[in-house]
């Protein structure tokens, strides 16, 4: 009788404290949502500016885990030399997943690319997306850590790389002025296509209260 309410005060006492565990699991989780705040982040990526590529980005939060960004790139640039050019019309939508649920820390993200380039690094080919009217596009996966800057953490840092897949179709010219067509290609490239170090500011544009 004894080992047998020994037994059941055990299990008492073990289902009270699982009880407690699960209360202050809610309680932290509602409070948590009761006080999340939603954001929109203005940023620029740095590295890109560095290079002379006109960039910028808007991300709301959607979520207390999740939020959504839509970013542009663009440059019109010869560089050094005529036969030198980087020239690009970028958007990339994207979905981000946040650890730790406020927007800071480490994210994982899932995006989409849609990209007019015309490129050329020699003296010998030129690279235009076919006729100028077939963008690249695909898609990828990204990771990233975002960090405050200051106190009132309005200001932040962050950095992204990522990898994707893209459908290409474009021509290639001799890279000269007015250059003849010598090849148009249908191809798939794989490769590095998030790599930044952007700034971001921060608006407070709603909350969600618990009822």
């Amino acid at each position: 009788m004894k080992r047998k309410i020994k037994r059941q005060l055990k299990q008492t006492v073990l289902f009270v404290i699982l009880l407690l565990n699960i209360s202050g699991t809610c309680n932290a989780q509602t409070e948590e949502t009761k006080d999340w705040q939603r954001h929109l982040y203005v940023k620029s990526n740095v590295a890109a500016l560095a290079l002379a590529v006109t960039n910028e980005a808007v991300e709301l939060d959607l979520a207390p885990n999740w939020s959504a960004q839509l970013s542009t790139s663009y440059s019109a640039w010869k560089y050094f030399s005529s036969h030198t050019r980087f020239r690009t019309l970028a958007f990339y939508p994207q979905m981000r997943y946040w650890f730790e649920g406020s927007s800071e820390g480490f994210f994982a993200a899932a995006h989409l690319g849609l990209v007019w380039y015309n490129f050329s690094a020699s003296n010998n080919r030129r690279v235009q997306d076919h006729k100028g009217s077939s963008p690249a596009y695909g898609g990828g996966l990204s990771v990233g850590l975002r960090m405050p800057l200051g106190e009132n953490s309005r200001w932040s840092i962050e950095g992204v790389v990522g990898l994707g897949v893209y459908r290409l179709h474009y021509d290639m010219f001799e890279n000269v002025h007015n250059g003849q067509k010598v090849d148009e290609v249908r191809d798939t490239w794989l490769g590095p296509d998030q790599i930044g170090i952007s700034v971001a500011y921060r608006f407070k544009v709603g909350s969600i209260n618990s009822h």
